[in-house]
């Protein structure tokens, strides 16, 4: 079983003690997505983001090499039906990391959606 309402208080404990490890921003955007929170928009400073993206946004504005984090912003993009921004996050995953498998698959679904 799945414990992400821990993944998340835990993640953001950790950003509270240093709101720059961008692994902890990642794990809450992770774990905010496997709760499948897609009702609540964020509201003020990004009004029109799910949390879970917004958590991915401040992962990779502090590591934007991070391929991980490019991918599931992508997946949640995905389920917004965002379908070509999700798909250029994935190309950027693919980008930083050429055989990154579910990078791969993402962009060959959206592609099948055509």
């Amino acid at each position: 079983m799945e414990r992400y309402e821990e993944a998340i208080y835990a993640s953001s404990e950790a950003i509270k003690i240093n709101p720059d490890p961008y692994n902890a921003w990642g794990v809450k955007g992770k774990a905010l997505s496997g709760l499948e929170r897609h009702e609540g928009a964020i509201r003020g400073e990004t009004p029109d983001l799910l949390p879970q993206i917004a958590a991915f946004n401040r992962s990779l504005a502090i590591a934007p090499q991070n391929h991980w984090n490019w991918y599931y912003r992508g997946v949640a993009k995905e389920k917004l039906g965002a379908y070509e921004e999700a798909m250029a996050d994935y190309e950027r995953a693919r980008q930083l990391k050429p055989n990154y498998q579910k990078a791969q698959d993402g962009v060959k679904r959206l592609l099948l959606r055509k």
